[in-house]
């Protein structure tokens, strides 16, 4: 990961990360746990051929937006489903832009499906976080993941909620970046 310091037009701009409301101070997730979805997607509608195949395949919770939705529904989603959705724009995978709901899913041990070439380069490609490029992966990932053994999915959890620590996307961590970056250097 990277930060950068760019000069704006009011001064020093600091890019940062899109960062997520869990702190590693909180007590872990629950990684097994009873959940109410197959699946979970909540923004714009992106890959909707993937949507609508989870949809019709799947007891899944897709919610496409604008309107926007609340803070709870879109947290809670993604604790109450067993593999959560992170699709990405166009212009978002071309631009090497990953999106805020890959790091809301991570950061809560999700299983996560997405179509991120960078996501799988950086991350790997194995159980609990594949890179769906058909409806056929989509399927055969689906099924993989909502058929793990109870330590399997414990242990594809706790894997991506680590990727989630070692990237520091909490809020907190974002402050820090602020902090190092504006206050210490003079």
């Amino acid at each position: 990961r990277y930060t950068s310091v760019e000069k704006g037009l009011d001064g020093d701009v600091l890019q940062l990360d899109y960062g997520t409301p869990m702190i590693k101070s909180q007590e872990k997730p629950l990684f097994i746990r009873e959940r109410d979805y197959s699946c979970n997607y909540i923004g714009a509608g992106y890959k909707k051929e993937y949507l609508n195949f989870c949809k019709e395949q799947y007891k899944s919770m897709i919610i496409v937006t604008p309107p926007s939705v609340n803070e709870p529904l879109r947290w809670n989603s993604f604790k109450d489903s067993h593999v959560n959705l992170a699709f990405h724009a166009k212009n978002n995978i071309l631009n090497g832009f990953i999106t805020e709901r890959f790091w809301e899913a991570i950061s809560l041990g999700g299983l996560i499906l997405h179509d991120h070439p960078l996501i799988k380069k950086l991350y790997g490609d194995r159980k609990g976080l594949r890179m769906v490029t058909n409806n056929e992966s989509l399927k055969l990932y689906m099924e993989e993941s909502l058929n793990m053994s109870v330590e399997e999915e414990k242990n594809y959890r706790e894997m991506n909620y680590q990727i989630w620590l070692d990237c520091k996307h909490s809020y907190k961590e974002q402050a820090k970046k602020i902090n190092d970056c504006f206050y210490n250097k003079y």
